[in-house]
């Protein structure tokens, strides 16, 4: 009995150690910590088969296959639970909140630290819409390479903003992401992608590649979520519908000759035909009869300040190293699509209607009112007035404003019902409006006057989010 009380003394002592050694481990992952938790594992499963074959009295036996499982699980569980829930393989890097864009386990229930934003924990990104407009590029980033597909839920950890699970939250943070992306967080920035009049991108030397890159992968990702779910996400215009015969032209290999010519027309085309003057020196391949007849023409229209060949020739490279740049750019965003969307760029027989099922059309006032809804009888005849008003006389930006606000998308998509709905108690003692972009609707408060009424909505419209 000694003995065995000796021998249960000395598994307890030694049950004690092997827990705390695991707790060790689980609370550590460096590559010296993992290499120990496979040990363990080893060792766990090597005693526990001891137990079961080599003779020995029934109690040691009994306790030693315990401590050997208690052992093999807590380094299994320490081992595959953390890579399961991070999508990394055991040997990556650990979660840290320090470093931003990590993936990491599923951190619902744990200390999150909210002055790191930025994060994916799990399926869950962590961030602000302040990071996301100081930091498009970054996100840019995360949520096309780093995660390989949008993430499922998007969580403001902002205390001014409020925490939501579902569609409008991912929308709305595509919606601002694509805005930012295309301006600059101050005037003394470059915008992250720059465009030129007729809002084809321009990769310029010296900008990312690697953005431009990740914008066709993003426009793969919703494409692809399009088609696969029961719903439509319009990114707004963000380009012009004639730089996708550009990526098409790409993608079929022209020239890089042709590709330039390609880029010069099809800007001419998005300029409304209006013909630039630099356009002959293009298609002539710079051709001394064409300078010469582009000098005559300007000398004839600026009679004061003549330019010379010389002068020409300057415009030429200028005008060459622009088209360079939009055929860059459309290289950039072909090379970062999925092999499925390249395909469908390459077969597709109508570029602009390729874009136009991705990225929506301009939002008239004749369709923003037609899919507006009233959903209260409640609602009165002065306010549907003043609404009605004020689209006819808006302008498209203050129009995709308006709808971007309410239903997360930067464009109309097809059959797209906006409600209009009286608010709650609590917001009509308030004056609240509120706006719910999961389900495209806007609450109203009651009893105001046009001014007052107009002022509400313009403030809600203002509020760039707020979502139960």
């Amino acid at each position: 009995m000694s003995t065995v009380a000796n021998v249960g003394l000395q598994i307890r002592s030694l049950n004690t150690s092997c827990l705390s050694r695991v707790i060790n481990c689980v609370c550590s992952n460096t590559t010296t910590a993992k290499t120990v938790k496979v040990a363990a594992l080893i060792i766990g499963i090597a005693l526990y088969a001891s137990a079961l074959f080599i003779p020995m009295s029934g109690t040691l036996t009994i306790a030693l296959a315990c401590v050997s499982m208690a052992l093999a699980a807590a380094s299994a569980y320490s081992l595959i639970i953390p890579a399961v829930s991070s999508r990394s393989n055991i040997f990556g890097s650990d979660f840290n909140t320090e470093q931003p864009g990590i993936f990491g386990s599923n951190i619902i229930g744990s200390d999150f630290n909210t002055e790191q934003p930025g994060v994916i924990g799990g399926a869950t990104l962590y961030t602000t819409f302040a990071d996301v407009r100081a930091r498009p590029a970054y996100y840019l980033d995360l949520v096309t390479q780093n995660f390989n597909g949008l993430p499922a839920r998007v969580r403001l950890i902002n205390g001014a903003e409020q925490h939501a699970l579902g569609d409008g939250i991912r929308k709305e943070f595509l919606s601002k992401l694509i805005e930012y992306l295309i301006v600059p967080a101050s005037d003394q920035e470059r915008p992250t992608i720059r465009l030129n009049a007729e809002k084809f991108p321009m990769l310029e030397s010296g900008d990312n590649r690697q953005t431009y890159k990740n914008l066709g992968m993003l426009y793969s990702l919703i494409d692809q979520e399009n088609a696969c779910e029961d719903r439509t996400f319009q990114t707004g215009p963000l380009f012009h519908e004639r730089f996708f015969e550009i990526v098409k032209k790409v993608a079929i290999g022209n020239t890089e000759d042709d590709l330039r010519i390609a880029a010069a027309r099809e800007i001419v085309a998005a300029d409304e035909g209006r013909n630039p003057i630099w356009l002959p020196l293009i298609l002539e391949r710079g051709s001394e009869q064409a300078l010469q007849n582009y000098v005559r023409h300007l000398n004839l229209i600026n009679p004061d300040s003549p330019i010379t060949i010389e002068d020409a020739r300057d415009h030429l490279q200028t005008a060459k190293e622009n088209m360079d740049a939009v055929v860059n750019a459309a290289r950039a965003f072909y090379d970062g699509a999925t092999s499925a969307f390249q395909f469908k760029i390459k077969s597709t027989a109508d570029s602009a209607n390729l874009a136009r099922n991705i990225q929506g059309e301009p939002i008239s006032a004749d369709a923003l009112l037609g899919a507006l809804y009233y959903f209260s009888d409640h609602i009165p005849q002065d306010y549907q007035t003043w609404i009605r008003e004020k689209i006819r006389s808006s302008d498209e930006k203050w129009r995709m404003r308006f709808v971007s606000a309410i239903t997360g998308c930067r464009a109309l998509p097809p059959n797209k019902i906006i409600t209009i709905k009286t608010a709650n108690a609590q917001n009509q003692a308030n004056c609240r409006f509120e706006l719910h972009t999961c389900f495209s609707s806007i609450d109203v408060v009651l009893g105001l006057g046009k001014d007052a009424f107009l002022e509400g909505l313009e403030g809600v419209l203002g509020d760039g989010y707020n979502i139960l």
